[in-house]
């Protein structure tokens, strides 16, 4: 008698079992009694890497139901496909030095993040809903893509003002109020924020290549500050960007 897929060793990936199969009976089939899911909860783990079909979708989909942060609150950026060629326009609009790109990128970083948040929370507090000046969108992805148009517009024809002035003059003093409230909410329903980045890369891209760089510049640092306050982000990286041998092919968190 023929044996359904998830019957015998399961789906061809972990797309296909997402698609068929409701997120508890996911979450009943998943090993997590592997070394990389627990080192990937951890604080201090921020950055995971892996090749291609080594488990990354899994593990991303692994912290909607851990057991390691009690009630969290779950956000996914799952498709950067959506914003990609926004991110490009982006990093266009910044000066030509690569290493004043990449500084001015960890601040667009943290402010997409934190506005990621606030859209997931705006109807939790009127200072949240606030300092959202991006509508709600069903995905967190297409969110991003209208969140860099917006920051798109406002960095055009103002090269003579930093990344950092623009932002701040974005918010008002809003930002820093539904930033508190959402550290206040941390604290009993911890964040995770899961960023899984592009599959495939164009090391060619200066662009991209930057605007990647920046990603894990901005999630060292917005690790440090926040992890311990409640607010966890986890960024997910194909290890074939990297110019190093492939170990085990196992997800590797950092």
């Amino acid at each position: 008698m023929p044996m359904s897929p998830s019957a015998a060793f399961g789906y061809a990936d972990c797309e296909a079992e997402l698609q068929t199969l409701e997120h508890g009976e996911f979450a009943d089939l998943f090993l997590a009694a592997t070394p990389f899911s627990d080192v990937a909860t951890r604080p201090e783990t921020y950055l995971i890497i892996g090749r291609r079909g080594s488990g990354k979708t899994a593990l991303a989909q692994y912290f909607r139901f851990q057991s390691d942060f009690p009630n969290p609150i779950y956000i996914q950026i799952e498709e950067p496909a959506v914003f990609q060629d926004v991110l490009s326009h982006v990093v266009t609009a910044l000066p030509e030095s690569r290493e004043v790109v990449i500084f001015e990128l960890v601040q667009i970083w943290t402010y997409v993040l934190w506005n990621v948040i606030f859209d997931k929370l705006r109807n939790e507090s009127a200072a949240i809903a606030a300092a959202v000046r991006t509508p709600p969108h069903n995905r967190s992805d297409d969110f991003v893509r209208a969140t860099l148009e917006d920051l798109v517009i406002s960095l055009r024809g103002t090269s003579q003002r930093s990344v950092r002035e623009q932002i701040g003059a974005l918010d008002d003093g809003r930002f820093n109020a539904a930033r508190d409230v959402v550290l206040r909410i941390a604290r009993t329903h911890p964040i995770i924020l899961v960023f899984d980045t592009f599959e495939r890369y164009d090391t060619s891209n200066d662009a991209l290549m930057s605007a990647n760089a920046a990603l894990v510049q901005c999630a060292g640092t917005f690790n440090r500050q926040y992890s311990e306050a409640g607010i966890h982000l986890k960024v997910f990286m194909a290890g074939e960007i990297f110019p190093f041998p492939a170990g085990t092919g196992d997800p590797q968190p950092a």
